[in-house]
């Protein structure tokens, strides 16, 4: 394979952590690995500095720099010729999201004559009613000038072809990593610490369209039925402080453990540990940590919503659906908790008992959910799948 000098553009990078962060993570250590080189230009700044940063282990070079755009016309332009520059010396363009990074990438790939490919995911291409109607302009620019979509889910996927574009669907999990940093040591003592409760487990970031909210609101009816539960939250964000009241409102101080970011490494030993993993999410493109929980074979629980559906199934052959929200497209503008009625809340709350009670049926969605994403999922295999569609030989 001929090495390549690739150009990837992400509004936001690690240490951010989300599918999205570590999915361009993921493709990039493959990448490497393939002998490509690798430059990765981010709005996500580090200890609060702007300048280029070197990835000493893995020989990547990431230069971070704020959202110049928001400044004034004269930032804005140094912002493109500097993207530009980038473009010129590389042979491909990649760019992360529908939104404000890939629309100066397109141009500046354009300009540059270099190919130029869009990863699609949640951010910039699913966009709710009420949004900035700038956001409609990022997705339609760098949609419109991409010369492929690489979708994370069949939902956006759909939107991609709107614009006729050259779609694939490519979604993958470093499946190898999460086997490597199981420690059962680790996973023992987690049980230890909360011998005699069933775990309820969430590993996401705490923003409304999560829906952590929701699993808070149904706990109390959880509890009715079983009192031997806790429920831990990994993860931080804004929503961190409204959660925390929520927790206290309801009296659940007893039940609920934030328990902040933790390492990703570390969040495998959680999953195993738990009884169940919950994605009450209202917008989901392709949960990555869904994925991993169903090779992991961590029972889960999982709203009917975009790429969680797909990977659940209609038939909930691979864990269990519950239908909280009246339609199965993503939103990010969360309904708020009382607009829920009270009938969902109990299927919600009975679904995941259901999965606490393990069981031989609980056992068999686990199974096909494990060998469902193992087939699928795994970044060698998609990773070619990706090389082939974008023409790196």
């Amino acid at each position: 394979m001929n090495a390549k000098k690739i150009l990837i553009l992400s509004d936001t990078y690690l240490p951010l952590i989300g599918g999205a962060e570590l999915y361009t993570y993921n493709l990039v250590q493959h990448l490497r690995r393939l002998n490509h080189v690798i430059t990765i230009f981010t709005n996500t700044l580090t200890s609060g500095t702007a300048s280029d940063k070197r990835d000493l282990n893995k020989n990547i070079k990431i230069i971070r720099q704020e959202w110049m755009v928001r400044k004034n016309l004269l930032a804005a332009i140094r912002q493109f010729f500097a993207i530009y520059k980038l473009a010129k010396r590389n042979n491909i363009v990649f760019a992360n999201y529908t939104f404000r990074l890939s629309v100066l990438a397109a141009f500046a790939a354009k300009f540059a004559g270099k190919p130029f490919f869009i990863f699609a995911h949640g951010l910039g291409t699913i966009i709710d009613k009420g949004m900035p109607l700038v956001y409609y302009l990022y997705r339609f620019i760098s949609l419109k000038l991409a010369n492929g979509v690489i979708a994370t889910s069949s939902e956006i996927a759909e939107i991609a072809k709107k614009y006729n574009k050259k779609t694939i669907v490519a979604t993958a999990v470093d499946f190898s990593s999460i086997d490597n940093n199981l420690n059962e040591n680790k996973i023992r003592d987690i049980r230890e610490r909360f011998k005699g409760k069933k775990i309820i487990l969430t590993v996401r970031r705490l923003v409304a369209k999560n829906g952590i909210q929701y699993l808070i609101n149904t706990l109390p009816r959880i509890i009715s039925e079983k009192k031997d539960i806790i429920y831990i939250i990994i993860g931080d964000g804004p929503m961190k402080d409204f959660l925390k009241e929520l927790v206290n409102k309801l009296g659940l101080e007893n039940y609920v453990v934030f328990m902040g970011r933790v390492e990703n490494k570390e969040a495998f030993n959680y999953i195993k540990a738990a009884d169940v993993v919950v994605f009450p999410s209202s917008a989901e493109a392709m949960s990555l940590a869904a994925i991993e929980t169903m090779h992991i074979r961590t029972p889960l629980v999982a709203t009917a919503v975009g790429g969680l559906k797909e990977l659940i199934g209609e038939d909930e052959k691979c864990g269990q659906l519950i239908n909280l929200f009246d339609r199965d497209k993503s939103i990010y503008s969360a309904p708020d908790i009382n607009n829920i009625e009270e009938e969902k809340y109990k299927l919600f709350a009975e679904k995941i008992i259901f999965a606490l009670s393990g069981g031989e049926e609980i056992s068999r969605k686990t199974l096909s959910a494990k060998s469902f994403v193992d087939e699928s999922f795994d970044w060698p295999v998609v990773a070619e799948k990706i090389l082939k569609f974008c023409n790196i030989d």
